[in-house]
């Protein structure tokens, strides 16, 4: 009862910010500015009571809920899942697809008017496996993992054409302006169908379907040959050719993202950072575009979007490349960080070399929230959750004074915020604030700490 009495008293100082996790960084107050733009941008969204019955508070601007929004927002969104109706909104899309697993890819909140298919590919059991991992809670993961399911079966059949071959579309692709893919098994099909399986067999593992996780098991394992087939060592690219030899597709973005399952026979995370990290191709000003530099149709003013962004930076912390993701991430926040001093604004695209919105960009804070929230907490502060486990990983690289308040993970919220220390080398002294007993893993100076806190206030002196 005292525990509700406080959240009450919270509620009513803070509003929708006492469900919302707050960063610390000392040396870096932009960053927080940016964040917190992005979480204002997407409260202007919100229905606090949805029509129709539908779950509460459903995130959809303008009356318009959104397929990408509702489903691979996800992805961010669940940092503040108890304020930002994260799972509500997943929800309430997903109650809209057919039993074909037809999707739209949009749905009027108005009239109940859809429009779609939805086409493009939506991480939905990346994000609903990311969800989980912060809240805890099963039964959502056995609510949506059926019409998740049903979503990727009509998504595999639809990057197969009349002829058998697995090609892709401007209209299926997530970098359209890469062009259709003129082969079977695209690389980039091959990727998003890998990345897919590996994260809907750790769903079905996670609820007890057993066999479910098997069969989505053998489907990644068969998507990670066909990938490991079409990397080229000397483009430091997937990149899949023709009958004849000759390039059938052009290298993209997409591809590299599956670091994130750690599958055999692929190269190793060390080699596609290597290349992630080489000037002549995806390195750029601002981290990373969606074609390579070698591209034709590759431009200086566009072509770096939020959400492939963060997806890479995920993939790297998911392959256990902690420090690339930090110095990735803290790069791309400095970079979109340019414009935000001048216009206050974040924006939907980016140009690699120009390091400012493209000319055809809009003004989003939800879109760069990928970066500016997910990739600020998960990156550039280093924290990720295991709420079944009751255990937050640290990965700690900054020498300021930073951390976060707030952190919900389950039915704990938790503050952790180190100390300013004179050098990375000094190990931290930490403050911590807890609601419940949880345990905290920090790796810090190259050695990794491990301590079980209990309810209250306490200090960690690392030694």
């Amino acid at each position: 009862m005292v525990h509700i009495a406080l959240f009450a008293v919270a509620f009513g100082q803070l509003g929708w910010k006492s469900g919302t996790p707050e960063p610390i960084l000392e040396a870096d107050p932009e960053f927080v500015a940016m964040y917190w733009h992005a979480w204002e941008t997407h409260r202007a969204g919100i229905h606090e009571e949805a029509p129709g019955g539908l779950p509460s508070p459903l995130f959809a601007p303008s009356g318009r809920l959104s397929a990408s929004e509702a489903v691979t927002g996800t992805l961010f969104t669940r940092w503040a899942w108890r304020a930002s109706g994260a799972y509500e909104t997943l929800d309430s899309y997903l109650l809209l697809v057919d039993r074909a697993g037809q999707a739209p890819a949009f749905w009027i909140l108005e009239d109940g008017t859809r429009t779609g298919p939805q086409q493009r590919p939506l991480f939905g059991g990346w994000a609903a496996w990311s969800l989980y991992r912060i809240t805890g809670d099963k039964s959502m993961v056995e609510r949506v993992f059926s019409p998740l399911a049903r979503i990727h079966a009509v998504q595999a059949a639809r990057y197969t054409n009349e002829e058998g071959l697995r090609s892709v579309t401007p209209e299926t692709s997530l970098v359209p302006e890469s062009g259709p893919a003129e082969l079977s098994d695209s690389s980039e099909v091959a990727a998003i169908l890998l990345l897919e399986s590996h994260y809907l067999a750790l769903c079905a593992q996670a609820i007890g379907l057993g066999s479910a996780a098997n069969v989505y098991q053998r489907a990644a394992a068969d998507e990670a040959k066909r990938l490991a087939a079409m990397w080229l060592d000397k483009e430091g690219a997937f990149r899949a050719k023709n009958d004849d030899g000759e390039p059938g597709e052009s290298a993209t973005l997409i591809p590299m993202l599956s670091i994130a399952a750690k599958r055999s026979p692929m190269p190793t995370s060390k080699r596609i950072l290597e290349s992630l990290a080489d000037s002549t191709s995806f390195r750029t000003p601002l981290l990373y575009p969606s074609l390579p530099r070698t591209d034709s149709a590759f431009r200086g003013d566009s072509g770096v979007r939020p959400l492939l962004q963060y997806l890479i930076v995920r993939a790297l912390i998911e392959a256990g490349e902690r420090g690339a993701a930090a110095i990735a991430c803290e790069s791309m926040l400095r970079g979109i960080a340019r414009s935000w001093r001048r216009e206050q604004q974040l924006y939907t695209e980016y140009g690699p070399l120009t390091m400012m919105p493209s000319p055809q960009a809009r003004p989003s804070g939800f879109d760069a929230g990928y970066v500016a929230v997910a990739g600020l907490i998960e990156a550039v502060l280093g924290f990720d959750v295991d709420a079944p486990n009751k255990t937050i990983d640290w990965f700690m690289t900054r020498r300021d004074r930073h951390g976060i308040s707030r952190l919900r993970m389950g039915s704990n919220t938790i503050t952790l915020i180190a100390r300013e220390r004179k050098s990375s080398t000094e190990n931290p002294v930490i403050e911590v604030k807890a609601e419940s007993p949880f345990t905290l893993r920090v790796t810090s100076t190259g050695r990794t700490f491990t301590r079980r806190f209990s309810a209250g206030e306490s200090t960690w002196e690392i030694r």
